[in-house]
């Protein structure tokens, strides 16, 4: 190993890690901004129909598009603060928002032309909107108790919660073709079908956002216990997941590029991203009093997100991390050790260049020697064996079997039974599994 620490010293990758032992996650996030006029609290945030971002801006009474290089073009609205919250992208190629202090419906086309249509319940407090399954545009009426609907051609309808107090918030459209919304009022998630239908079912505590999940099934905050619900199409909720940290406030929530739920934490500046199986990691948002509100999957394939208090415009982008080290272990002075999820050994190394974090690098392995690696898909990897010159692939999976390109056969490395954690080396054992053959390489 003293030989590895020269040579580290030669390149500059002498980082030493001491002492701790934590297991690696699968990916990190990578955070992006753009900034905004002071006060301006944007809020809702959508993937318009022309590959850019839309947002509202609640205080500075614009709807902003943002591309998705973070240049900005900003519409303002004609009434004097309107109050815009919720933005949707139509079926008709426009976008859709609400107006909550104005008590209107907006929308805007692409080329920044505005019209207004006026609910018609005084004071009902439009908040969200969704396009529906059957074309038209629905929305929360949060002081009325009522879920609203808007046909492209402007007619506009109605419909009562039955729950008195309901308070409606977050609205979505179902995998089933009805429209789900959250009662803040009163604990209790809605489902209204496109005729008008209602059936309300009941939550652990007031709902805030919802979405339609990668699973089928319903998704929605919980500010006040830090928690996100999964209520399916027949209206059984299925539980609750905790966020880690204490007092999170979530709000947002989507369903991401990677089938995981991404959540906006308001309280603590995160971003926390939920599996579909209760797995959850939070990332902290960089930027200080940021007050992460509304998130989307933007068409670039990144999370996009808005700082309510700290007028930013986020972008989170999941980087995949190479998974054939997942799970690998840190020791003192930048080696690591790593058993596979099929109590496989891998072995002991350091890195030279790159990181477990990287797509590719050069190591040291104790055994092997030194590696050239780079990842392929789903914890495969090829390695360039610089003793031998052979390029090998290989996975988590099979691991100690490689495929030798030189030799265009499998080869299995021989484990040392007389050095626990280890294969033999100097020299290495190999077994072709074409010819039968053991052979030093």
């Amino acid at each position: 190993m003293g030989q590895v620490k020269k040579l580290q010293s030669w390149i500059g990758m002498a980082g030493v890690l001491l002492g701790c032992s934590a297991v690696l996650p699968a990916q990190t996030v990578s955070f992006q901004y753009a900034g905004l006029p002071t006060g301006t609290y944007p809020w809702s945030i959508t993937s318009g129909p022309d590959g850019n971002l839309w947002f509202c801006e609640y205080v500075g009474n614009n709807i902003v598009r943002i591309t998705t290089e973070g240049a900005t073009s900003a519409f303002q609205l004609a009434t004097a603060q309107s109050g815009p919250t919720g933005i949707t992208t139509g079926p008709d190629g426009a976008l859709w928002f609400t107006e909550i202090a104005n008590n209107k419906i907006g929308r805007i086309t692409t080329a920044g032309q505005v019209t207004e249509f006026t609910v018609p319940t005084s004071n009902a407090q439009p908040v969200d909107i969704v396009t529906g399954s059957d074309g038209a545009l629905w929305f929360t009426e949060y002081n009325a108790g009522q879920i609203g609907r808007l046909t492209t051609g402007g007619v506009l309808k109605e419909y009562v919660v039955p729950t008195s107090g309901s308070q409606p918030i977050g609205i979505t459209s179902g995998p089933d073709g009805a429209i789900w919304f959250s009662e803040a009022g009163t604990d209790k998630i809605g489902r209204i079908t496109t005729g008008g239908v209602f059936s309300e079912y009941n939550v652990a505590s007031a709902p805030g956002y919802i979405t339609a999940g990668p699973d089928g099934a319903l998704w929605f905050t919980q500010g006040i216990t830090g928690q996100i619900g999964r209520i399916t199409t027949a209206g059984v909720v299925t539980g609750y997941d905790n966020l880690p940290t204490s007092g999170s406030g979530p709000v947002g929530i989507t369903a991401g590029p990677d089938g995981a739920l991404w959540i906006t934490e308001g309280n603590t500046n995160k971003i926390a991203r939920l599996t579909t199986a209760g797995s959850v990691t939070e990332y902290t948002v960089p930027t200080q009093t940021n007050e992460p509100y509304s998130i989307v999957t933007g068409a670039d394939g990144a999370l996009w997100f808005t700082g309510l208090s700290g007028g930013d415009i986020g972008r989170a982008v999941v980087v995949q991390t190479n998974a054939f080290f997942e799970g690998e272990y840190s020791l003192s002075g930048g080696w690591y050790y790593l058993q596979f999820q099929n109590a496989s050994l891998f072995g002991y190394y350091t890195f030279l260049q790159g990181s477990a974090n990287a797509t590719s690098g050069t190591l040291f392995h104790d055994d092997l020697g030194y590696e050239y690696v780079t990842a392929a898909s789903n914890g495969q990897v090829y390695f360039y064996d610089f003793a031998s010159g052979h390029w090998w692939y290989t996975s988590w999976t099979e691991f100690p079997y490689l495929y030798d390109f030189t030799l265009n056969a499998w080869i299995y490395y021989f484990p040392n039974p007389n050095n626990p954690g280890h294969y033999y080396t100097n020299p290495r054992y190999f077994s072709n599994l074409t010819t039968g053959k053991t052979f030093t390489m």
